[in-house]
């Protein structure tokens, strides 16, 4: 879910998605209007944690150097794609990402 009113430029949101593996996509906000935000996708890092297990985070302004700026609406929610929705990433906290490859 989505809180409008902690929406702001800068802030990143994350998404999870994968079939057998988990993997974490970051989005930091360029721009937000009443009805609107603008992102871009951000590069994180990652370390191992376990077997075929990372811990990975995001890292703030850096931008991925092919990502472009992708308007969405806001809602309670906010979808990326078909399979991706939006939430806030909780600043620190890493994330486990799988990869069985």
């Amino acid at each position: 879910m989505i809180y409008k009113e902690r929406l702001a430029v800068g802030e990143i949101l994350s998404a999870c998605w994968g079939y057998e593996q988990t993997n974490w996509d970051f989005y930091q906000i360029v721009k937000i209007s009443d009805k609107s935000i603008w992102l871009r996708e951000i590069e994180s890092e990652s370390k191992p944690c376990n077997y075929m297990s990372y811990e990975v985070k995001p890292v703030k302004d850096k931008f991925k150097e092919d990502s472009k700026v992708i308007r969405k609406t806001i809602k309670n929610y906010i979808k990326l794609n078909d399979f991706q929705f939006l939430d806030h990433y909780n600043n620190g906290n890493v994330l486990i990402e799988t990869k069985y490859y």
